[in-house]
């Protein structure tokens, strides 16, 4: 009798089953690394977008995957912290839904001020921050911003207070589009300790109610959001 080493026959994989897997998103074969812009001064966060002249916006890594971009989104820093972006064509209404946020208009930004990027749960230096153009203030209309707890995290950043993180938003349906703007400061950071060279893990989910989701540094098909190996890095230049 032969000897049985264990091995034993691989099981066939239905052709129905393989057709329907999704595809390997390209962006996992690679690490992305962008260089983050400093600004010369403190912006002011009113949602006009004119001092962020000069400033790049993030590339849109979906297009690699043919996934067509959400909207733009920008990020630069001081030592007084980050400054986030965003604009958006609309041709419809903005809604947004403070109970599901992902249901709506709206940005959701990934900081890991320590940037480990070997681990699959978030730690304390990593911070989720939720930012609506709409769903604020007594009529539902006005900007709101608020620091969330990342799904699944090995310990929690402290949150930090809404009125914590200054946010301005505007819309102009005549040309059809809306921006965001919004200040994270360094008081909010667990870790926050900026230089020219410092890597951060980053990651954002932008979600449209027209577009649908568009994630950064991999597909909203993986854990996006809350595992620290799937982001991608921003280096603070000058």
């Amino acid at each position: 009798m032969p000897y049985n080493h264990g091995l034993h026959e691989p099981t066939p994989v239905p052709m129905e089953a393989v057709l329907n897997m999704p595809e390997f998103p390209s962006r996992l074969l690679f690490k992305t690394v962008v260089t983050c812009r400093r600004m010369p001064a403190a912006p002011r966060i009113d949602g006009d977008l004119s001092h962020w002249e000069g400033i790049a916006p993030l590339p849109h890594l979906g297009s690699i995957e043919g996934v067509p971009p959400a909207g733009d989104v920008w990020v630069a820093w001081s030592e007084a912290g980050l400054y986030v972006a965003a604009r958006v064509e609309k041709s419809s209404a903005v809604v947004s839904n403070r109970r599901r946020p992902q249901n709506g208009d709206g940005l959701q930004i990934i900081v890991d001020t320590r940037a480990v990027q070997n681990v699959h749960r978030a730690t304390r230096f990593c911070h989720l921050f939720i930012l609506l153009p709409k769903g604020g203030g007594l009529a539902g209309d006005a900007p709101i911003a608020w620091q969330a707890e990342i799904p699944g995290a090995r310990e929690s950043a402290r949150l930090c207070k809404p009125g914590d993180i200054p946010i301005a938003a505007t819309t102009d349906t005549a040309r059809g589009f809306y921006t965001l703007e919004a200040a994270l400061p360094a008081a909010v950071l667990t870790g926050w300790e900026p230089a020219p060279g410092v890597r951060l893990g980053f990651q954002y989910w932008l979600h449209d109610v027209q577009r649908g989701s568009e994630t950064w540094s991999t597909s909203p098909d993986f854990p996006a959001m809350q595992d620290p190996s799937l982001w991608g890095l921003l280096e603070l230049g000058e």
